[in-house]
């Protein structure tokens, strides 16, 4: 045998165990992608976020319920409490998306960065709707209705906003990771879903003897339909959130 038949063979034979070395590098790089990814998705997932979240959607679904007779001065009341929870649970899922770190995918930095800003800004957006509800007079029916009906367009472009960053969250390997974790709402995007919010209360009025009972306002308070949103269809809300909001989602949120 020669020399030179040693020396191309030992050569094949280096290249076939460095090749499949390289496989086995490659398999455990990507395991430990994988590993990092479930735990940074249940650290977003964390109970205390999703359970956050599920409030924003009870607080988004109560923003429209009607309840018969309710007074002017209880319904903000209600209204102020519900759009709160939607800051709380954007503010929850913010924190936990900043807590949890980089995920591992690619530009993992840019969307941790991105979701959270928005979420934070949607929180807050939240806070001040709050304050204008709670700065509504009740002394007069119409103008009450008024002042819950202006709030419409903010409303709906927080939802959007909320809606729009769980979106994000909830794409590609990190929103599989998100998926995989049970009961976590916090991964979806429908976390702050649409609901259509009702008529502010009537203020009854005692007909005086002979005349007829005037017809009931109708006004309705702040709208939380679908137009001008990208939010989905579902039960907040925060969501919410969206709530929250409510909410925020995403993971929503609220909002």
């Amino acid at each position: 045998m020669s020399r030179k038949f040693l020396v191309v063979s030992a050569l094949v034979l280096a290249s076939a165990l460095t090749a499949c070395g390289g496989g086995d590098d490659k398999n455990d790089e990507n395991k430990k992608k994988q590993a990092e990814l479930r735990a940074w998705a249940a650290k977003v997932c964390a109970v205390d976020v999703t359970a956050r979240i599920d409030e924003s959607r009870v607080a988004l679904a109560d923003v429209g319920k009607v309840i018969p007779n309710e007074q002017p001065a209880t319904l903000r009341t209600r209204l102020a409490a519900d759009i709160s929870r939607l800051a709380d649970a954007d503010n929850a899922l913010a924190d936990a998306i900043d807590k949890a770190g980089i995920p591992a995918v690619a530009d993992g930095a840019t969307l941790r960065t991105s979701v959270v800003a928005e979420l934070r800004n949607a929180a807050k957006g939240w806070a001040g709707i709050q304050a204008k509800v709670e700065g509504l007079t009740i002394e007069k029916q119409n103008e009450f209705a008024d002042g819950l009906r202006s709030l419409n367009p903010e409303i709906d472009g927080l939802r959007a906003s909320s809606h729009t960053a769980l979106d994000r969250l909830h794409r590609g390997e990190a929103g599989k990771a998100l998926a995989a974790v049970p009961g976590c709402a916090a991964g979806k995007p429908d976390a702050i879903p649409t609901t259509p919010v009702t008529s502010a209360p009537t203020k009854s009025t005692t007909p005086s003897a002979g005349a007829s009972s005037p017809a009931p306002d109708k006004s309705t308070s702040p709208s939380a339909s679908s137009t001008g949103s990208t939010a989905p269809s579902s039960p907040p809300p925060s969501a919410g959130a969206e709530s929250s909001s409510a909410p925020p989602t995403g993971t929503a949120p609220a909002g």
